[in-house]
């Protein structure tokens, strides 16, 4: 509207959606007869209230919504999503990345330490070298040590499996070289070391 109308935009909107009595309709459209840029905002109104009656969409189906509904539904007491908490854990130290003492010189390493933590668990990783390929044994340290629980690691070949032993230790055979992804599950918790890299550094 122009800056001269004194029409107020609500009163705009009150005349397009038929709010306004006859006498106050009548004064209204007098004064949009010498206000055109007014006159133009009520056409634009007009447009816009017709689009929102005339809406043709179609209602989406019923399987549609009643699946849509239980996806936002809480997970039932039991499940593996309410048993399951996933830890993403983050690197800590790297014994390959350590500063040298002043005055040794770089060797090519043969065993790398990592420390990782996640919350309340630290998992300590050791990787030897054996020939071509690669040894990689650790630790989970932290709450409920010594109870059962697994370690996946998932890399290039597949996927290898053991078991945490009575002090929380696990040992790998030998792996090939490769990126790999470190799974440590217990009952209540899995701890996720993503980005393992074993001989490519």
């Amino acid at each position: 509207m122009s800056a001269a109308s004194h029409i107020p935009y609500e009163k705009l909107v009150d005349l397009v959606e038929g709010r306004l009595s006859a006498e106050e309709c009548h004064r209204l459209q007098a004064a949009l007869a010498g206000d055109p840029a007014a006159a133009a905002e009520v056409e634009r109104l007009k447009h816009i209230v017709a689009l929102m009656r005339g809406d043709s969409l179609e209602a989406a189906p019923a399987a549609v919504i009643k699946r849509a509904v239980h996806l936002f539904q809480p997970a039932q007491p039991g499940t593996v999503a309410d048993v399951l908490r996933r830890i993403v854990a983050v690197l800590r130290f790297d014994s390959l990345h350590t500063p040298l003492a002043m005055g040794v010189r770089q060797a090519h390493a043969t065993e790398r330490q990592l420390m990782y933590t996640a919350e309340d668990y630290d998992v300590d990783i050791r990787i030897a070298s054996t020939d071509t390929r690669w040894r990689v044994a650790g630790q989970l340290l932290g709450p409920n040590e010594g109870a059962a629980g697994t370690v996946e690691l998932i890399g290039p070949t597949g996927k290898v499996q053991t078991i945490l032993n009575e002090l929380s230790e696990f040992t790998f055979p030998s792996v090939e070289r490769g990126r790999y992804t470190l799974f440590v599950r217990r009952v209540d918790v899995g701890i996720v070391i993503a980005g393992l890299e074993i001989g490519l550094s």
